[in-house]
């Protein structure tokens, strides 16, 4: 008998949490944060769930646009989440569920590439305390 590729018995869920703070999140188009390493030749990354939690101390971040993106390999690299917008721009902390990009039907997959957080522009303010917590549940998978 013949086992899916995302059988959980033979590839497992996973899970990672990474905390950004101020300095971090103000320049993620300079700096893109990696979330997860590259998993290897003919693997990619499947997620399951991922939560944008932004912890703002009181004064929001600013910038020409808050939005942030979870992409492949780097900022020029494929989008593998749908950019969130407005949230960096709150004063509370903000919950943010992201679903995978899909293209014509199915999530992207792209193999051997490391997963970034990243930003179409740097921001400015933010209090010193302010974060951007990124909770990824995924599964490695073989692409063969």
């Amino acid at each position: 008998m013949k086992q899916s590729l995302i059988d959980p018995a033979l590839y497992p869920p996973l899970y990672k949490e990474i905390t950004l703070d101020q300095g971090e999140i103000q320049s993620l188009n300079a700096t893109p944060v990696q979330l997860l390493p590259s998993p290897g030749p003919n693997r990619t990354i499947r997620l399951e769930k991922l939560i944008i939690t932004t912890k703002n101390a009181g004064t929001a971040f600013a910038g020409a646009d808050t939005a942030v993106s979870i992409n492949f390999t780097d900022a020029s690299g494929p989008e593998f989440a749908a950019t969130v917008t407005g949230f960096l721009a709150e004063t509370l902390t903000h919950i943010t569920p992201v679903l995978p990009t899909v293209y014509s039907g199915t999530p992207a997959l792209v193999a051997n590439q490391a997963l970034v957080v990243t930003a179409a522009n740097d921001f400015t303010l933010g209090e010193a305390a302010s974060e951007l917590v990124v909770q990824l549940w995924y599964v490695l998978v073989p692409l063969a």
